[in-house]
């Protein structure tokens, strides 16, 4: 270790040097480092001293000045030696080969090796990683990994998370370490820890070539240590941030996503998630995780909006015909529910039509939202009695829809619940001390789920929705930057161009286009509001 720990030192100096360094320089110096330290084998970087000191062990101050003698007694420190930090624990947690690694036994939850990890990667500096991209996603994957291979997955829920969000706060680039998360949250049964990257929107792919990442870079920020208006700008295959994304693994995010939605019931971005995996282009028919998340949305569905919609039309036909036709199952409980709502007929066909296919639903492992089907049926009989009458009988609600048609007072309870939490639009008259004559009255104005709102809350809501727009428009406005540097785009300009000057056409057909989408998308906003 001795004669490879002034190399480790090297970089960044410290303290900083004044004035500090520019753009440039900073980039220059750092991409040195990372050479230089490529031509260390890893042995030597996981060495240990003569005196059996590890560069691991003690954290450099930061406050004492020391000579660089005296820096050979001192230790890396995460957030100030960020890149040698992680180079040395990559080579003690992995065995690496030509084109991957393998995890090292001393690399485990509870080791002390772990604790190092999980220290780095809450201090480490967000800018230096960006020149050590490959090892840092080596050690997000070999935590995930090496969790999940020891049945602790619930140790490394929060490291892989917050290195996400660390290199990307914004979580607007997809990676190939995004998968972990939601697979490590459902592994664990904790399925809140994931809605800090869940709820943040993905606007971008990465590109998987350096001649690409060449292409659509940002001139105004030429340097990694540059700042960044997209993470899209230095996430990607050339920085090693992320590995290539295979097809399935962003289908498997937003299925396991989706699946964490369905834990705490938010079935409207549940539902979102499917639908982005049914969607995803295809080569010709739909792969088994489409499938799965297509049966998935039949039930969610049920359970969100009572009814099955159509399948997007953006939809692959293929896949489109392979959903209808092995999902025929869940489409023939899906009639059932609809069919009983509008005839006002009891459950029992619904559970008749679920109990002969509970060797299915446990298959696909769906009977936990089966039950819930079953369970919501009765909402949505409430709910379709408004359509049709303007007040009942409690008498007659629990004759219609309850599953015992005597207990008068739970069919009340159960309506004066779905009132109060705002999923029925309704009043409770009550002339006396029994249920039964107690009079249900719908209204004509259906509200908010949440209520009557006031004038804070809808401002509120309008400032949200004004500030999800214009961060929505910015990263259209990326895209669109970089697909005006795509060389397809640029010949087809080109002979626009050249068309126009033959008068055959609009030479600046794309001209402005991102002006005139901005404003208008403002008012349209506005005006919903």
């Amino acid at each position: 270790m001795d004669s490879s720990l002034s190399h480790l030192l090297a970089f960044p100096a410290h303290p900083p040097p004044t004035p500090p360094l520019t753009e440039a320089e900073y980039d220059k110096q750092a991409k040195a480092h990372c050479q230089t330290l490529s031509k260390i084998p890893p042995p030597r970087l996981a060495a240990t001293s003569k005196g059996g000191e590890h560069p691991l062990d003690v954290r450099q101050s930061s406050q004492r000045k020391c000579s660089r003698a005296d820096e050979h007694g001192q230790i890396l420190n995460p957030s100030i030696n960020s890149i040698s930090y992680l180079r040395v624990l990559i080579a003690l947690a992995t065995v690496q080969n030509k084109k991957s690694f393998e995890i090292a036994d001393a690399y485990h939850p509870g080791s002390p090796l772990w604790a190092k990890a999980l220290d780095f990667i809450n201090h480490f500096d967000p800018i230096q990683i960006r020149y050590s991209g490959t090892e840092m996603r080596y050690l997000v994957e070999a935590t995930a990994i090496a969790a999940i291979g020891h049945r602790q997955p619930a140790a490394a829920i929060a490291p892989v998370r917050t290195a996400i969000l660390r290199i990307d706060p914004l979580g607007a680039t997809f990676t190939s370490s995004h998968p972990f998360l939601p697979q490590l949250c459902l592994l664990a049964q904790d399925y809140t820890a994931a809605l800090p990257l869940l709820d943040l929107d993905i606007y971008h792919f990465p590109t998987t070539t350096q001649k690409a990442t060449q292409d659509t870079a940002d001139p105004l920020s030429p340097f990694l240590c540059s700042h960044h208006e997209s993470s899209s700008t230095y996430i990607n295959s050339f920085t090693g941030l992320t590995g290539k994304i295979e097809d399935h693994e962003h289908l498997q995010y937003f299925l396991w996503g989706a699946m964490c939605y369905m834990a705490f019931k938010d079935w409207e971005r549940a539902l979102l998630f499917l639908e982005i995996v049914m969607v995803s282009p295809t080569a010709s028919t739909a792969s088994k995780i489409q499938v799965e998340a297509y049966k998935k949305w039949v039930l969610v569905s049920l359970l969100h909006r009572g009814k099955v919609p159509s399948i997007p039309k953006t939809t692959n036909t293929q896949a489109s015909k392979m959903f209808q036709q092995l999902g025929k199952p869940y489409i023939g409980l899906a009639d059932v529910f609809r069919d009983g709502i509008q005839k006002e007929e009891s459950v029992a066909n619904l559970v008749d039509e679920a109990t002969a296919g509970n060797s299915l639903w446990t298959e696909d492992c769906n009977s936990g939202l089966i039950r819930q089907v079953l369970h919501t049926y009765r909402k949505y009989s409430i709910l379709q009695l408004q359509s049709t009458y303007a007040a009942l009988f409690i008498s007659e609600v629990t004759r219609r829809t309850s599953p015992d048609v005597n207990d008068y007072a739970e069919t009340a309870q159960y309506v004066i619940k779905l009132i109060s939490t705002g999923q029925l639009n309704a009043t409770i008259s009550k002339p006396g001390e029994e249920p039964s004559l107690w009079v249900l009255r719908f209204t004509e104005v259906q509200e908010k789920a949440s209520g009557k709102r006031s004038e804070e809350q809808q401002l509120s809501d309008l400032s949200r929705q004004i500030t999800k727009v214009k961060t929505i428009m910015s990263h259209v406005q990326e895209s669109e930057r970089k697909y005006g540097l795509n060389r397809s785009y640029v010949q087809e300009a080109k002979k626009m161009k050249k068309d126009a000057a033959n008068g055959g056409g609009d030479g600046n057909a794309w001209s402005g286009q991102m002006d005139g989408l901005e404003l208008d998308q403002d008012e349209d906003v506005m005006a919903e509001m």
